[in-house]
């Protein structure tokens, strides 16, 4: 009552009759609740938006912090305990302390570390909870048990022909399970990053810029709007531990420059590189300054800004492209390099190329709705009912195959369950259609619209009728036009299932099809996709395609990156040379950004120790 009474002298302007009463409040609940609660976390923000209101930052500042800090600990101790449905929803129950801080970085030097502390310890947060007990869930007894039955429920779940009431069975069991998983695992200890961790994990002449798309709070007065729309801002700190920050303007302008760039290169446009470098006037260019001489670039890309290939943007100092001037490396969250400091064990298992499946096992040329693949492009639209076999891939795997040494599957043998059932190996390439279908709410009436419009009929089996993006991002293996021909296999390997492997100890996961990299895109969180069950699954990189591709082209391509990779160069300098070696490729159409910028590397940039 004290707190809500407080709250109410602060919104009519009464300050000096709020402060005591929010103090008052603060001392009891710590009094009764004990240091680190929810509701002390709150009080926190409440008083430091008191002292925000007035313009008083340096008392402000310390006291989001603290809010912050309390945010940040109860989520790494809470969440692991609930359904994965549910952590998104429970991090939304906290106040607006994460979101505030962004707006402290133009009130100074500890306004700019507030806001980096910030994005350092929530970003990608949810995703690092799962990928630590992804690894704790491996370990034998109760738990190896459970995450077994887990597996067989989710591969069930992620069958195409399901109606409403087998669904939502399944998926009751399957958050069954998830209870008694997440009860049997060993707790997890929280973390809190500081920023001079992160800057001593940065190499000499290296830069982080860490993205962030905020609503900037105004303290302006209790008669005025608090929120202002979407704006982007970098934060970039360097070795030295130098922090810097750059507002990059509103949102909506920059993400309908890169929506153009993105139609542009997909279409095979002539001015699709004119359109990136827009983009970079807006992201990158501002950053000259920031970036300065750095030899290397460590991006962590935050909404819209996950859908830039960043190697096609003009460099911070106009002279070639980014990825020309500096060494680029995507991570989804600076924290990341504290993380990849630390080698993995080398494993001994093979590398692992799966290519050219047999969609149709019946070896009968099936009537098609719409033919996919005609263009030779590695994707088609999930709900369109037959995928077209993919000659290039052939090549592609018995060529990556034989220059890593790899095991190779191949035709009817290239099975998702086959990848499943693959102890971890030490890399792994599938070639093969890849998608990413919309949320339904939101595609349903534009199925309708592409029925009416080309005359062409959806298949109602593919109409996925889920809202997990990771139920709706997968791969198309051998069997996928028969999806009901093995119950155990229906030829799909969603991202849901991947994040239930055991990758830990794998270096490289490479997707060599078509959207691979697209999924929702959840501010704070990045690409609910493939991409992120390969992390969380313990991959320690992954390249992955930003739209969709040219089979001929992306089978010379990623056989020009491995024979690099073979050679011994890091998995971020083998992509630079290879797409350096296409902007000039004897086949002229090979030089478009459409062939060389499709494919983006996260994670680990390192050479492969093969």
């Amino acid at each position: 009552s004290l707190n809500n009474l407080a709250s109410n002298y602060q919104d009519q302007g009464l300050y000096k009759k709020a402060e005591p009463l929010f103090k008052r409040a603060l001392a009891i609940d710590q009094k009764v609740l004990g240091a680190e609660h929810l509701s002390i976390a709150i009080i926190h923000e409440n008083l430091a938006s008191l002292y925000q209101d007035q313009g008083l930052y340096k008392k402000a500042e310390p006291l989001f912090k603290r809010a912050l800090e309390i945010e940040f600990v109860l989520i790494q101790r809470e969440a692991p305990y609930l359904l994965l449905s549910d952590r998104r929803a429970y991090m939304q129950s906290f106040g607006y302390a994460f979101e505030s801080a962004f707006s402290f970085a133009s009130y100074g030097k500890s306004g700019i570390n507030l806001a980096l502390f910030s994005r350092l310890n929530r970003q990608g947060l949810l995703e690092e909870i799962e990928k630590r007990q992804a690894k704790l869930s491996t370990l034998s007894g109760a738990q190896k048990k459970v995450l077994e039955e887990l597996q067989q429920i989710t591969r069930r779940l992620a069958t195409r022909n399901l109606n409403t009431e087998k669904r939502k069975k399944l998926n009751e069991q399957r958050e069954s399970l998830e209870r008694q998983l997440y009860r049997l695992l060993p707790v997890l200890e929280p973390r809190i990053v500081d920023v001079s961790q992160v800057a001593k994990a940065i190499p000499p002449y290296g830069t982080l810029i860490e993205f962030k798309r905020y609503k900037p709070y105004v303290a302006a007065g209790y008669d005025k709007k608090r929120w202002e729309r979407e704006r982007y801002l970098a934060l970039t700190l360097n070795s030295k531990g130098i922090i810097e920050t750059i507002d990059l303007g509103l949102a909506n302008p920059i993400e309908r420059t890169i929506q153009a760039a993105l139609s542009a290169s997909e279409q095979q446009q002539g001015d699709a590189q004119e359109l990136w470098d827009q983009v970079s006037a807006l992201v990158i260019k501002p950053l000259k300054e920031a970036i300065g001489d750095s030899k290397t670039v460590f991006i962590s890309p935050d909404a819209e800004l996950n859908r830039i290939p960043f190697s096609a943007l003009t460099s911070h100092k106009g002279d070639g492209l980014l990825g020309e001037v500096v060494n680029l490396r995507l991570l989804t969250t600076g924290r990341e390099l504290l993380d990849l400091a630390k080698f993995s064990k080398s494993i001994s298992q093979k590398p692992l190329v799966v290519a050219n499946p047999t969609f149709d096992l019946n070896n009968k040329q099936s009537r098609r709705d719409v033919k996919i693949g005609s263009s030779q492009e590695r994707s088609g639209d999930i709900r369109i009912s037959s995928w077209e076999p993919l000659p290039g891939t052939d090549k592609e795997g018995k060529a990556i195959a034989k220059l890593t040494n790899a095991q190779l599957l191949t035709k009817e043998k290239a099975t998702a369950l086959a990848v499943q059932q693959q102890e971890a190996p030490k890399v792994l390439h599938i070639a093969s259609h890849a998608y990413f279908l919309t949320n339904q709410k939101k595609d349903r009436m534009n199925v309708r619209r592409l029925e009416n419009m080309e005359g062409i009929r959806i298949a109602p089996s593919k109409v996925f009728n889920t809202e997990n993006p990771l139920l709706r991002s997968g791969i198309v293996l051998s069997g996928a036009n028969q999806p009901d021909a093995n119950p155990e296999d229906d030829g799909y390997l969603t991202a849901l299932e991947v994040a239930k492997l055991d990758w830990q100890g794998t270096e490289l996961v490479v997707i060599s099809g078509c959207e691979s990299g697209k999924g929702d895109i959840q501010s704070g969180e990045g690409v609910y996709g493939l991409k992120r069950s390969i992390a969380v699954a313990g991959a320690r990189s992954s390249l992955l395609s930003l739209w969709k591709v040219d089979d001929r082209a992306t089978a010379a391509f990623m056989t020009s990156f491995y024979q690099r990779l073979k050679d011994g160069e890091g998995r971020a300098d083998a992509l630079a040379a290879t797409q350096k070696e296409f902007r000039s490729h004897p086949i002229p159409g090979w030089r478009h950004p459409y062939v060389w910028a499709a494919f983006q590397l996260s994670g680990d940039w390192r050479p492969i120790q093969w």
